[in-house]
């Protein structure tokens, strides 16, 4: 899932599962020639405390493109090369840190500098779903008006786990439902972003914007199990 704050769930949970992949195969088949001791200590540093390391790079890497997104500054290229360099800083001081004071930088690290910015991200991310809920209710009030979403669906798209739950029970139409409340988030977040483009960009994002809201349009009467009707 994107949005224009550069936080990117479904990202962040491939790289975490694939992370968590190679930390529990590759290293192992080294510890294993070493002994107990070293497999414990592999174990506890590569498959406890890394997985997360990278989708943490990510992460600072994403909110850089989110950053720049929503600034209207000229420079705003700036924010995606901070981003960058940050999750480029952050990943040279975990690589090293692992051959540090017999690893006891390895922890020092961890708990100095890698837990703290995993929390600043992870409140980041929190934060980034609460906006995207509002922004989201704020911004489909002409879908709301006009019948194509009812206040069942605003208050589904409001949060995941109320989407998810919303799509189950859609039964026969699942698979449009989901369709339908995914370009919904689409098209209230393609609102706010009229909302903040130059001007030279607004024609062409508004007309993104009117295909988007037919698109959600027609999907709203596939979810209700019926075709859209011919001429309008």
């Amino acid at each position: 899932m994107f949005d224009d704050d550069g936080l990117i769930g479904d990202k962040m949970s491939v790289d975490a599962d694939r992370q968590v992949r190679f930390d529990l195969t590759h290293p192992f088949m080294d510890a294993l020639a070493e002994g107990q001791d070293v497999l414990a200590g592999t174990f506890f540093a590569r498959g406890i405390l890394s997985p997360f390391a990278h989708p943490l790079f990510t992460a600072l890497t994403g909110i850089g493109f989110g950053l720049a997104a929503r600034s209207r500054s000229t420079s705003r290229g700036l924010w995606v090369l901070l981003g960058l360099l940050a999750a480029i800083v952050l990943h040279a001081i975990w690589n090293s840190s692992a051959s540090a004071a017999q690893g006891v930088g390895f922890l020092g690290v961890y708990a100095l500098i890698m837990f703290p910015t995993f929390v600043v991200v992870l409140v980041l991310a929190i934060v980034s779903r609460t906006r995207e809920g509002r922004a989201v209710r704020e911004r489909l009030g002409p879908e709301l008006a006009s019948g194509v979403l009812g206040p069942y669906d605003l208050e589904a798209l409001g949060s995941l786990g109320a989407r998810r739950r919303a799509v189950r029970a859609a039964g026969p139409t699942r698979r449009a439902r989901k369709q339908l409340y995914r370009s919904a988030v689409d098209l209230a977040l393609m609102r706010r972003q009229l909302e903040r483009v130059p001007d030279r960009m607004r024609p062409r994002v508004a007309q993104e914007e009117a295909a988007l809201s037919r698109r959600v349009w027609e999907l709203s009467w596939q979810a209700a199990g019926r075709l859209p009707p011919a001429g309008l």
